[in-house]
């Protein structure tokens, strides 16, 4: 085993890809940042709504973090590019995320 496996491998249950109380913890995170699930659905071609979630990302060679709008139609994972964010915690920029999505008006707002 590699050095660089052994965290991954002797991670807790509970913070593993996949595990129900990770998408748990995940999801009230999402939750929170947008001011409550009903604060996240978004607006889809058709008239339906989707839950979203915001991706931060971060480009190899920079420093700026980036935020996209997630969601799935017909099974498939969309994804929109939101803006620039500037947070220096993960929830001030999941925050920001949701602020610039409501804003530029990617969400359903019923």
């Amino acid at each position: 085993m590699t050095p660089q496996n052994l965290d991954r491998d002797t991670a807790s249950s509970d913070r593993r890809w996949g595990s129900a109380r990770h998408r748990r913890a995940q999801s009230a995170e999402q939750d929170q940042a947008a001011g409550g699930s009903g604060r996240r659905q978004v607006r889809v071609a058709d008239g339906e709504s989707a839950t979203g979630s915001i991706e931060i990302k971060r480009l190899p060679q920079g420093r700026a973090r980036y935020a996209y709008l997630r969601f799935s139609v017909k099974g498939k994972t969309v994804n929109k590019y939101v803006g620039r964010v500037a947070g220096d915690t993960r929830a001030e920029q999941l925050r920001q995320g949701w602020d610039l999505a409501r804003r530029n008006g990617l969400l359903d707002q019923r």
